[in-house]
């Protein structure tokens, strides 16, 4: 588990490592119906990290605690396009997971690459219909990136030798999303 955003400051991961942004704004929330939560639309019972844009691209940085041979691995993160009342845009928006070895070189996958990013959970209708507040909800789903898809365009990205794991936002709309349960799994 490199991060699953529980018991500890957004300024280090569960490996107790010193995180970083740079381009976007990270905050932990509450992703359930209480006080403190990022918005009403989260219907859980965890704490997780919601990404906000501030610049053109960005990205949230989790240094590992030693060097992660990934050719026989996959990073898993659970993550979801947060709900913003009244309406859900019409387009969908998304992130990308990236690898950072040794070097400090960095590979990129992008969530359309493994299906794309969860959308919210349209309730509108039936809410209107039974005459009941907006219960549109942010669904978070887990994602999985095999460590093969990590590639560079040169060719210098080293597999064997990854330092960090990177969040990137880069879609340009601004869009909150959320993120739980960053992990490196062995296959």
């Amino acid at each position: 588990m490199v991060d699953n955003y529980e018991g500890h400051p957004i300024t280090q991961d569960n490996e107790g490592q010193v995180t970083a942004q740079n381009g976007i704004l990270a905050q932990d929330f509450p992703f359930s119906q209480t006080a403190g939560a990022f918005n009403p639309s989260f219907f859980g019972h965890t704490t997780g990290n919601v990404l906000q844009q501030r610049e053109s691209t960005g990205d949230f940085r989790e240094p590992l605690n030693e060097l992660a041979d990934l050719s026989k691995a996959e990073v898993r993160v659970r993550a979801a396009e947060v709900y913003q009342a009244p309406t859900i845009p019409a387009n969908a928006t998304g992130f990308r997971v990236g690898l950072e070895d040794s070097q400090g070189t960095v590979a990129w996958v992008d969530v359309d690459d493994v299906g794309g990013l969860s959308r919210p959970f349209d309730r509108h209708a039936l809410d209107i219909a039974k005459q009941e507040a907006d219960l549109v909800k942010t669904m978070l789903s887990t994602y999985r990136f095999p460590g093969h898809c990590f590639v560079d365009p040169n060719g210098k990205f080293q597999l064997g030798k990854v330092r960090a794991v990177r969040l990137g936002l880069n879609r340009g709309d601004k869009r909150p999303i959320a993120f739980d349960d960053l992990e490196i799994v062995q296959i």
